[in-house]
């Protein structure tokens, strides 16, 4: 839930008498948040990022399906990699540094794929490359 917010898309000051400026992309959980604050999370299907707040037992990891796309989370470790591939391939998009890092440290950790540190630090350069 949200924490003394009025559940308006903006961030700022607030109470303090600061000036309220709209979020570009607002959490689609809680719209109290950019998307991509914090240890966010992403949905390997769309591409959809959610803020950190949001990126916790209590919030997406409640969620079983993408808000966004309806595409279940809980997948095996091939699933994911196939649909991190079929993202990247896509136009690049916000998504694009962060699918980009989960695949490397899929490639890093053996998940869903052989593990290859090569290709793990091709990934992670890629998506550093991008911001």
């Amino acid at each position: 839930g949200k924490e003394g917010g009025s559940g308006a898309s903006t961030n700022g000051a607030g109470a303090s008498g600061g000036v309220y400026a709209p979020l570009q992309h607002p959490c689609p959980i809680c719209l109290d948040n950019e998307d991509d604050a914090g240890a966010l999370a992403l949905c390997y299907s769309c591409g959809q990022m959610y803020c950190g707040k949001c990126n916790v037992a209590s919030g997406i990891g409640r969620v079983t399906t993408c808000p966004t796309c309806r595409a279940v989370f809980d997948v095996p470790d091939k699933e994911k990699v196939r649909r991190l591939r079929q993202l990247l391939a896509r136009s690049d998009g916000r998504h694009t540094p962060t699918a980009q890092f989960n695949l490397g440290t899929c490639y890093a950790n053996g998940n869903g794929v052989v593990q290859d540190p090569a290709e793990a630090v091709r990934w992670y350069r890629l998506a550093a490359d991008q911001g």
